[in-house]
């Protein structure tokens, strides 16, 4: 496993050969991540998840406590995942959406 800075990977973490852990997560107890993941800055995996081998967890993803994430699975950035997944499958979130109001009017809020 290659664990980068500022990670906060909790008790009873396991962790397979070639895990990258790229700068800023959180790995909650009792997960496991299988070999030769990748899981990049600033996500959040909730506790007793599997992350199956050859997944991708891009930046700011959010896996929900207790889900398993199948094989070879592709979660892009800011993408929350609350249900186990299927192989191979690909998540991407959708685009900001810019709203129709000016900031001044959330002061009235």
């Amino acid at each position: 496993m290659f664990n980068f800075e500022i990670n906060v990977i909790q008790p009873f973490v396991k962790h397979e050969d070639g895990v990258i852990i790229w700068t800023g997560n959180v790995i909650s107890h009792h997960s496991t991540i299988m070999k030769h993941c990748f899981i990049v800055s600033h996500t959040a995996i909730a506790g007793n998840t599997t992350i199956e081998p050859y997944c991708f967890i891009g930046m700011n993803a959010t896996i929900r406590n207790s889900v398993r994430v199948a094989k070879e699975c592709v979660i892009g950035a800011g993408y929350v995942i609350l249900h186990d997944t299927n192989e191979k499958e690909v998540y991407a979130a959708h685009s900001t959406v810019k709203l129709e109001v000016t900031s001044d009017l959330l002061k009235n809020l």
